[in-house]
């Protein structure tokens, strides 16, 4: 966006801006173009603009909106459409007044150009060159505080020289931009003057009130008039910039000229207060040598230490010198990378490419990293050493000595000397005391001078690296899509294949110069290699015997999976060890060169890619810790084993000849032979992932066939061929020449797949970690309840039937680990999987710069500009490739962030809250709405779709709901409710439409239950809100159990009703409180009828104490010879006479058949 400057305001220019401001108005006032006709009235006077017999002015345009404000006789829209329209007139005019004003600063400017030049010009001619111009020089008796205040009023006049001169080079940059930005505004606000005119030539509306008409058109021509002004200010700019071009360039000049005749005296007199210091210093040193050893035995402790105050001084100074030193070699190293970068970026600028990435480029960005790292190195090395000074500083402020105690250490001085001498000692201790003083405040400012050289050097240095950091950037933006070589069918290949041949002859010579040298670190390196060898050959048998003890679930632990991974470790590190000491010592013997160096590089890749290959297989073994402590699926490690065997003897020699190349002098030999082994090796990486990550017969295998298809099924057609197809792409990118971006994105793959095997593998032992540990809990748990049961077998003398044993082989089941710690850790693998990616792929970010630059489709979007944000002018804002890219990132991370921070924020901050699991669900899932709406809007915000873009999908949601979507909103709603209200709560046994069971999920729709049968029930959000709902458990979980029980006639009532209390007491699972009560309730058909009604702890123990309850009362019943009755009927006959009865005639016709 293009902002308005502040320019200053000549004192004379106040009535040439007015006459300016009325020229304009005037000139917009009727609907074609007029004359322009200046007035001479004064300042103070507002400007006039003729518009329909009317005059528009600053003041009646506030008077006709005092008046809208107050009236009455307008409707509420009206008048808040008169206001609107009144207030927006007058920041038209003050934006048209602040044109002006500008527009009459750069005539000014413009005029005063001449003048000024030939100032600047005179001042140039008789301004000498820095080098044949005196420095004055300090006298002979000057005070070194004297000089170091003349040192830094120097520093301080060359400060403000390089600001000044740092200001014209941002004018000059500013200028160019400007001369490039104006004509496009001169353009975009003449297609604006042309826009108000037609709306001023147009009618009115017919429905449209009189009121609103006029104040409509004057916020037209208002807005006119300040754009006129705008384009004038803007036409001056332009004549302005052209006037004063020489101007900028002798003024710059004569800053350039004048910052180095004042870099010159500052070098000169830090050099004279530097050899002030060292001369006093020394002095100093040589007074107290002396006093030292002329001193008498009594004072001559205090001489000496004297003497080493004035030594420390003079280390100090030295110190201060060095640093010194380095800060000037810092300084010219800031400016020259400096220069560097504006020279690469005006290249940039002006043809689109910085040229070919060769070789002598290439060596130039690694030198960069090498210096950018070794300057980091020494910040913080000198930022430490800052802080010791400052320390050492606030130390010898306690050892200063009070001369109000100088009495008392004179006594204790003289207490061993001869009365004659006394007098002389103690005299001579008083000097030596205010000597020391003395001492140490000059060592004091001396480490206050190496403190501050310390921390300007400290700065200086960060801004080299800040500098080499922003012009690697520069180049690797370039450097990733350029050709670093030939391609390999036009490739020169060399007549010896393996190059520095010279070089490998004499290394056998050169290492056993260095082992003779270093005789006992080869005989260490010998011993240590020997304990790794014989760990190799034990360890086979070392986790055989610790694999048996694993599978045992009574001799399991923890400390197993400690012991088998250090033997692991142990195992794979004997060859990546030999090879990291032969790079240690070519890199450390004695002249060492490019070679050396070289071949120390590739070794040290080498190892690291041996050691992760070696780590892999002995991880991959049938007794390893995939297969027995991580319970990996067997069929996926033998297939890592058998297929990591082979491709070591391929990755190791790749890597080695990588590297190797990096440093390499022979260029030809790089770009051929270490080229065509780099693409045999992605050609190997291509065919070990073609086989490794075989959906059928590879390691995903395992989890492909797992019942319920999961997200690595359903996409395997995707990430399969992604994975296969990225080797071969990096072979075909290095074949056609861009051997450098293809090598920094293997090294850049490979490591990303190092940290993704580091985290699982970290992953797996934190798992086993808590499985071993709820295990052991578990086998402690059923050995209290074995020894309980036997107990209560032993009070009972009944014969039952003894417990159950443990068995030994316990499967690993992510469920038994508890979801909060396998959710915790499964949220930790994915940010540390986040933060390991990011460090590996950061440094190559800025190639990817580009994506800037894609304009992909555009949106117009109002921007307040010029003073007070006075005008809003529609601005076209082009959305990138990469604003499309951050949004989906970030839409990718919101997703990571709701799967992951909900649970964690659960595990870390609410569980600690005094919240119930319910309250603490409902916060975690309105964290994870929250999350989502600020995520989606960032993402919309990012591609140009802010609320005025997206209004239109708002209203169409409203719409929709007001249909086919109400049922949906509904729930979303009712969701809300029950989150905040909690009728219901995760973990409540609830009952809704005859349906029972435990919640287990609220989700944004629906809410999902879980029934005895263990079926999960989805039942939508709107049912608990609008319909009849019982929870169970809501506020109270104590739930009544009622036992009926019908004995036969003739019981005693009242020892039916004492047996049912009485096992009603004895049950475990009833409450005490509310108390077990009997009640004979009936005389049934055949039975007394009794109900013991009982409390328990809640809906889970129901089942089990009437269960427990019916047993009970039928074993007390059979010992007490209760009968229970059992539905019976009488039936009596009698006898009739031959006859019948008479009250019952028989039918003729049935009496005669």
């Amino acid at each position: 966006m293009s902002k308005s400057r502040r320019y200053p305001t000549h004192r004379l220019n106040h009535f040439a801006a007015a006459c300016a401001l009325a020229c304009a108005l005037v000139f917009a006032a009727g609907s074609v173009a007029q004359d322009t006709q200046a007035t001479t009235q004064p300042a103070s006077q507002p400007a006039v603009i003729e518009l329909t017999g009317g005059d528009l002015t600053s003041e009646s345009v506030q008077q006709q909106l005092r008046q809208a404000e107050g009236s009455t006789e307008f409707g509420e829209t009206l008048k808040a459409k008169l206001i609107d329209a009144y207030r927006q007139t007058l920041l038209q005019i003050e934006s048209a007044a602040t044109w002006n004003a500008k527009a009459a600063e750069f005539q000014r400017l413009k005029q005063e150009a001449p003048e000024q030049l030939a100032l600047v010009r005179a001042r140039l001619a008789a301004v000498s060159e820095p080098a044949s111009r005196p420095v004055s020089q300090p006298a002979a008796d000057m005070p070194l505080p004297q000089m170091e205040q003349r040192l830094a009023e120097l520093e301080r006049d060359l400060n403000d020289q390089r600001a000044v001169a740092q200001r014209l080079e941002n004018e000059s940059a500013n200028r160019n931009e400007r001369r490039a930005a104006i004509p496009k505004r001169l353009a975009e606000t003449g297609e604006t003057v042309e826009q108000v005119n037609r709306e001023l030539a147009a009618v009115a509306p017919a429905d449209e009130p009189p009121e609103l008409t006029l104040g409509r058109r004057r916020l037209l021509v208002a807005r006119r008039a300040a754009i006129l002004a705008e384009r004038k200010a803007l036409e001056e700019e332009l004549s302005c910039w052209n006037a004063r071009a020489e101007l900028l360039t002798a003024s710059r000049d004569e800053a350039r000229l004048i910052a180095s005749g004042r870099e010159r005296a500052v070098e000169e007199w830090a050099r004279f207060v530097q050899d002030r210091r060292r001369a006093e210093a020394e002095e100093q040193a040589a007074l107290a040598q002396r006093e030292a050893r002329s001193s008498l035995p009594a004072v001559r402790s205090l001489a000496e230490e004297n003497e080493q105050l004035a030594r420390r001084r003079g280390e100090a100074v030295a110190a201060t010198e060095a640093a010194a030193a380095e800060l000037r070699k810092a300084t010219e190293e800031s400016d020259r990378l400096q220069q560097q970068f504006d020279e690469a970026r005006d290249k940039l600028q002006k043809t689109g490419r910085l040229g070919g990435f060769g070789p002598q480029v290439r060596r130039f960005r690694d030198g960069l990293n090498k210096q950018r790292n070794e300057f980091r190195r020494s910040v913080a090395a000198h930022t430490r050493l800052a802080e010791e000074i400052d320390a050492r500083s606030s130390e010898l402020a306690g050892l200063r000595f009070d001369p109000r105690q100088s009495d008392s250490h004179v006594r204790k001085t003289i207490e061993t000397v001869a009365p004659p001498d006394r007098e002389f000692v103690a005299q001579k201790v008083k000097e030596l005391l205010q000597t020391r003083n003395d001492y140490i405040q000059a060592l004091r400012n001396a480490y206050e001078t190496q403190w501050t050289m310390l921390v300007r050097l400290a700065d200086a240095q960060r801004s080299v690296v800040n500098k080499a950091q922003q012009l690697g950037a520069l180049i690797d933006e370039q450097a990733f899509w350029l050709r670093s070589a030939q391609p390999l069918w036009q490739a020169r290949w060399p007549d010896n294949l393996i190059p520095d041949a010279a070089d490998w002859a004499a290394l056998p010579r050169k290492l056993i110069a260095d082992a003779r040298a270093n005789l006992q670190i080869y005989l260490a390196a010998l011993v240590c290699l020997g304990i790794l060898a014989d760990s190799r050959f034990r360890a086979p048998r070392a986790l055989k015997r610790i694999a048996a003890r694993v599978r045992g679930a009574y001799t399991d632990s923890m400390r197993l999976t400690i012991e088998a991974s250090l033997w692991t470790g142990a195992a794979a590190l004997l060859w990546p060890s030999l090879l990291y000491f032969a790079a240690w010592r070519c890199d450390a013997m004695a002249g060492a060169g490019e070679f050396e160096c070289g071949l120390s590089f590739g070794l040290r890749r080498g190892a690291s890619v041996l050691l992760a290959w070696l780590l892999i297989r002995r991880v991959s073994r049938a007794d390893g810790l995939g297969a027995v402590h991580f319970r990996w699926a067997p069929e996926a490690l033998r297939v890592v084993r058998r297929e990591f065997a082979w491709s070591a003897w391929i990755a190791v020699p790749v890597a080695f000849c990588t590297a190797y190349s990096e440093l390499s002098a022979d260029d030809v030999w790089r770009d051929s032979v270490a080229r065509m082994i780099f693409i045999a090796g992605m050609l190997g990486l291509a065919i070990l992932a073609l086989r490794v990550l075989h959906p059928v017969s590879g390691v995903p295998a395992a989890l492909l066939k797992a019942a319920v298809p999961s997200w690595l099924s359903r996409t395997r057609l995707i990430w399969y061929p992604l994975l296969v197809g990225v080797p071969l792409v990096l072979a075909i990118t290095a074949a056609m020449g861009y051997s450098y971006t293809a090598v920094q994105f293997a090294r850049r793959t490979i490591a990303t797949l190092c940290i993704t095997l580091s985290v699982v593998a970290v992953h797996a032992l934190a798992i086993r970690a808590v499985f071993v540990a709820q295990r052991s809990m578990a086998i402690e748990q059923w050995r209290k309840a074995r020894a309980r049961v036997a107990q209560e077998q032993a009070e009972r003398h009944t014969g039952a039937a003894p417990a159950a044993t443990l068995s030994e082989d316990v499967p690993i089941d992510i469920g038994t680990i508890g979801a909060q710690t396998g959710h915790l850790l499964r949220s930790l693998s994915v940010f540390a999987l986040l933060i390991g990616g990011w460090l590996i792929w950061v440094d190559i970010l800025p190639a990817f710069s580009f994506v800037q630059r894609m304009e992909l489709w555009s949106n117009v979007v109002e921007i307040a500009e010029g003073e007070g944000a006075a005008t809003l002018v529609k601005r076209v804002v082009p959305v990138t490739l990469a604003d499309l890219g951050l949004a989906l990132l970030v839409l990718t991370i919101t997703y990571i962030l709701t799967r992951n921070l909900p649970g964690l924020l659960e595990i870390t901050i609410l569980s600690r809250l005094p919240l119930e699991p319910a309250g603490r669900y409902a916060a975690a899932t309105v964290t994870r709405y929250l999350l989502v709406i600020l995520g989606v809007g960032i993402a919309f915000s990012t591609v140009g779709w802010g609320w005025s873009k997206i209004q239109w999908l708002a209203a169409g949601i409203t719409v929709g709901l007001g249909f086919g979507l109400q049922e949906i909103f509904a729930n979303f709603v009712s969701g809300l409710i029950i989150l905040f209200e909690r009728p219901i709560r995760l973990g409540d046994i609830v009952t809704i439409n005859n349906v029972s069971g435990m919640v287990t999920k609220i989700r944004i729709r629906a809410t999902t239950l879980l029934d005895a049968d263990r079926r999960e029930l989805i039942i939508p959000n709107k049912e608990f809100v609008t319909g009849q709902v019982s929870n169970w458990t809501l506020s109270d979980t104590v739930q009544r159990v009622i036992v009926t029980v019908g004995v036969a006639y003739g019981s005693d009532v009242r020892v039916v009703a004492d047996t049912l209390q009485r096992v009603a007491k004895a049950n475990r699972l009833v409450l005490e409180d509310p108390p077990p009560m009997a009640f004979f309730l009936n005389f049934g058909a055949s039975t007394l009828n009794f109900d013991l009604r009982v409390h328990v702890r809640g809906v889970e123990d129901m089942l089990q104490a009437q269960h427990e309850l019916n047993s009970a009362i039928d074993a007390a019943f059979r010992e007490a010879g209760i009968e229970i009755a059992f539905p019976q009927q009488d039936v009596h006959i009698r006898s009739l006479p031959p006859g019948g009865d008479p009250a019952f005639p028989i039918p003729p016709r049935q009496a005669a058949g």
